[in-house]
């Protein structure tokens, strides 16, 4: 609280106001109220001008909120409420200044707060919108198993995958679904969860849909934990991918069979598959390759001592 004489200087304060100002004992007292207000806020230079002015009506209307200036040029907010009375010396002026740093500051932090939960909240919409139309998605299963690996959610994709209705798969055990070959890559990824030593696996392993088919998976499982880090559940994302891995051994096995023909001399045009030999006149045999020696049975160094009648076709 400050006492302003008609001509803007400080005649009393309390000593709240030295605290707020951080000034020495007396050093207030004399000085111009503008001095210890913000010499660029535009509001404390409204407020200087009609306290100048004399608009009291104006200047008593409100409390408004303005930037204060302490004794070592440091600024703060603070609230103002200007009221006036008269004495004997004349008219006088009672400034009452609240620092409002703190309050201003968990106002911030609040409207931050605020804020950021605003942006929580639609990133947890996004995420809903996201997850539901996976959900619903036609061709991509989701599920979700507990700890023990029964279904606690799947997706008519994921039910359409494997052969079953959603009603049969819930509260049931994925690893009645698992090819016997399979069975136990996911519970040991379950069981690694559980542990802590993983967050999320994939794989591609086989199911045994309900009408014996064996199909082709690829499987994505990520763990959800409660605050203490506890596995609650594991959501999976599956996709059949039978058709490629069928297109992709049929091409392989089509590799492999070329592959052997070529070895054994049917394919052509890729190297030198036919048995040549080569004679003089004489009948000598002047050249002999290896497919002639696979041909005919004699090595290249027999051959070549031989004439060129061993190969005439043996009269009967």
């Amino acid at each position: 609280v400050l006492t302003v004489s008609s001509e803007g200087l400080v005649e009393a304060k309390n000593p709240a106001a030295r605290h707020i100002f951080r000034a020495q004992a007396g050093e207030l007292l004399g000085k111009p109220i503008e001095s210890l207000l913000s010499k660029i806020d535009k509001e404390t230079g409204s407020l200087v001008g009609k306290f100048r002015t004399r608009k009291i009506e104006e200047l008593e209307r409100e409390d408004r909120e303005v930037v204060a200036r302490r004794t070592d040029g440091s600024e703060f907010p603070a609230s103002l409420a200007v009221t006036h009375f008269h004495t004997r010396e004349g008219q006088k002026f009672v400034w009452i200044i609240r620092d409002i740093s703190h309050a201003r500051a968990l106002q911030e932090e609040r409207e931050r707060l605020i804020h950021k939960l605003e942006e929580q909240v639609q990133a947890n919409r996004d995420l809903v919108e996201r997850y539901s139309a996976l959900v619903g998605c036609s061709t991509v299963g989701v599920t979700a198993v507990d700890v023990e690996g029964r279904f606690t959610e799947c997706n008519e994709a994921y039910a359409h995958i494997v052969g079953y209705s959603v009603d049969e798969l819930m509260h049931s055990s994925f690893r009645k679904l698992d090819h016997p070959e399979d069975d136990g890559k996911s519970s040991q990824r379950i069981a690694e969860m559980r542990e802590g030593k993983r967050d999320s696996y994939n794989m591609i392993k086989r199911y045994i849909r309900k009408d014996g088919r064996t199909i082709w998976v690829n499987v994505t499982g990520v763990a959800l934990r409660d605050k203490q880090g506890r596995l609650l559940e594991v959501v999976g994302i599956i996709l059949d991918i039978t058709t490629q891995v069928e297109t992709a051994s049929s091409g392989g096995d089509a590799v492999v069979a070329a592959r052997e023909r070529e070895e054994r001399g049917e394919k052509r045009g890729e190297g030198e598959k036919e048995g040549k030999r080569r004679g003089n006149e004489a009948g000598d045999i002047l050249e002999y390759n290896r497919q002639a020696e696979e041909l005919f049975g004699w090595s290249r160094e027999e051959a070549l001592s031989q004439r060129g009648e061993i190969f005439l076709p043996i009269e009967k």
